[in-house]
């Protein structure tokens, strides 16, 4: 870090609020890994959904979790009575932990779960700080982007699409070391070449379909290839049974798992890799030179996800498949033999020449430069 050397809060306690997904937690999880570092005496706790798979990834990451009752307005027409209970419970668990805790700083990391604990710190006046992974902000950081002494964002588009006001940083987003490690030990450089599938924390049934159609109808093309597969679904299930015969039938080898708690295992000499859009995954992706086969989910929020995917392979490459366009089995398997005959002319792919620019823009800074958004934010607006 430059500048003048951050003040010590010997005894700060700090919430990180948000999750529900990998993409939510894990630049947060980065983030309270260096806080720790910089300041050993710190308290710290993550508030979010209580969802096992958050719960899997903060015990992992060795941090306190604890999960709210709220649920998605989505479910407001559907359920209405159950969605008014649960916010009503979620307000006054909100108001619990601010009390208990005493936080000198709030940390917002998306998604809804995060909306009670804000709404909470904005009303007990506690500094706020929000991250934002998406090249379009999510509604929660819309709301409360006036309100944060500092929004730390990804995308340099975000900042023309948030309120007046509001005090937007271009940090990039925080890397896990776990992650940035892989790099550095040249663990994506070995000889071996593995495709990576996935969905995300939570998987995703269409890309689990998609790949395997093509694995079934064009395994030739799949020939010296490992797979890689998150599938987000228990190894019992009809999903994971289908794909580990495909793979058997054709001899390719694999390894199929629900969920992959060891980045290392998960990216390790990763050449391909066909995912959705989430800002952490592509940014990953993006700093590891793994070449995406992308397939934004539709109709997200504000369609963050297909922006995520446009802005990502404008600058690194890769190729974008829309879901929810008739042709998208042959868009598909066209798009996924075109990278596979590019990855196998060459017999080590390099990065994208752009990715090394971006690389330093967009992550390799990116912790420490939230880092030193949050040291000012709890000395005070004036130091913002």
């Amino acid at each position: 870090m430059t500048g003048s050397p951050p003040r010590k809060h010997q005894s700060s306690r700090l919430i990180f609020t948000g999750g529900g997904t990998g993409g939510h937690l894990f630049p947060g999880i980065a983030v309270a890994r260096a806080w720790r570092e910089q300041h050993p005496d710190s308290e710290i706790l993550f508030v979010g959904s209580n969802r096992e798979i958050e719960r899997k990834i903060l015990l992992e990451a060795g941090f306190r979790h604890a999960g709210l009752s709220f649920v998605s307005p989505s479910h407001a027409w559907r359920h209405p009575i159950r969605f008014v209970r649960c916010w009503n419970t979620a307000r006054r668990e909100a108001s619990r932990v601010i009390t208990d805790t005493l936080p000198d700083l709030v940390i917002g990391l998306g998604g809804f779960s995060s909306y009670p604990l804000l709404r909470e710190s904005i009303r007990q006046k506690i500094p706020l700080v929000l991250l934002e992974q998406n090249a379009v902000p999510g509604r929660v950081t819309s709301l409360f982007a006036r309100q944060a002494r500092c929004l730390c964002g990804s995308y340099e588009s975000c900042r023309a699409l948030l309120p007046k006001g509001s005090n937007y940083v271009l940090t990039g987003n925080p890397l896990r070391r776990e992650v940035m490690n892989i790099k550095h030990a040249g663990q994506n450089e070995s000889g071996k070449r593995t495709l990576l599938v996935c969905g995300g924390s939570q998987g995703s049934s269409t890309i689990n379909r998609l790949f395997s159609r093509f694995a079934a109808q064009h395994g030739a093309q799949l020939s010296g290839w490992f797979i890689r597969h998150q599938t987000g679904v228990p190894s019992h299930s009809p999903t994971v049974e289908e794909l580990s015969h495909i793979y058997t039938k054709i001899g390719i080898s694999h390894d199929i798992r629900e969920f992959y708690a060891n980045p290392d295992e998960y990216y390790r000499d990763s050449k391909l890799m066909v995912c959705r859009a989430g800002g952490t995954t592509l940014a990953e992706a993006a700093y590891l030179g793994i070449k995406t086969l992308v397939v934004p989910i539709p109709n997200t929020v504000r369609n963050h996800q297909y922006a995520n995917a446009a802005q990502h392979v404008a600058q690194h490459g890769g190729e974008i498949i829309l879901e929810q366009t008739p042709t998208v089995e042959a868009d598909f398997e066209q798009a996924l033999s075109r990278m596979l005959r590019k990855a196998s002319a060459r017999n080590h792919p390099q990065s994208n020449p752009q990715d090394s620019a971006s690389e330093t823009a967009g992550n390799v800074d990116a912790t420490r430069n939230v880092l030193r958004a949050l040291n000012r934010a709890i000395e005070g607006p004036h130091e913002m």
